[in-house]
């Protein structure tokens, strides 16, 4: 009489394991490749802040542009950028500009500022959520300088011993996928 199990070729210890092994590595860059698509086709919708009305030059406020441009973006995902020029922006209380997620938020390096205006008084974050608590995926901040403009905001008064009064260009408490980069 003879066993199925018998027949069939036996596998050492080594190969099972190197074939799991395997296995496990496939499954992790399949997941990784996944991500990496689901961040580079946030970018299928491009606004350019300038076009909702972004001035860029320093004196205009420029608040409400960026944010039409980020609202213009689906939920599927899209970018905004910000050409050369200096943006000036006034975040009201501890809320400035609502992101979302799948969101790219590019400049061009060192000569697209995102600049406080002068007297914005006590601010506490620029970009971040709509609810602070909420969480956002796959939003990618990239060569944009930021200015904080304080010897032109006398009223911004930073206690280093009270967090309520730090001011944040980027803000969020939860999500994934969130890259900030030079």
């Amino acid at each position: 009489m003879t066993h199925a199990s018998r027949d069939r070729p036996r596998l050492s210890r080594r190969t099972f394991l190197g074939s799991a092994a395997a296995s496990v590595a496939a499954a992790m860059l399949a997941a990784w490749e996944g991500n990496l698509v689901a961040v580079v086709s946030v970018a299928d919708v491009t606004n350019d802040v300038t076009q909702y009305g972004a001035a860029g030059d320093g004196q205009t406020d420029d608040t409400a542009a960026i944010q039409a441009a980020i609202d213009a973006v689906p939920v599927s995902g899209g970018a905004i950028t910000f050409p050369p020029g200096t943006y000036i922006v006034s975040p009201s209380g501890m809320n400035g500009i609502a992101i979302k997620s799948n969101l790219w938020i590019a400049g061009s390096g060192a000569v697209s500022i995102v600049k406080i205006a002068d007297h914005a008084g006590n601010w506490g974050r620029l970009f971040s959520p709509k609810d602070v608590n909420g969480s956002v995926e796959n939003v990618t901040v990239e060569d944009l300088a930021f200015d904080s403009n304080i010897l032109n905001n006398p009223e911004s008064k930073i206690d280093a011993h009270d967090e309520a009064s730090y001011q944040t260009f980027i803000y969020t408490t939860a999500g994934r996928n969130i890259r900030v980069r030079r």
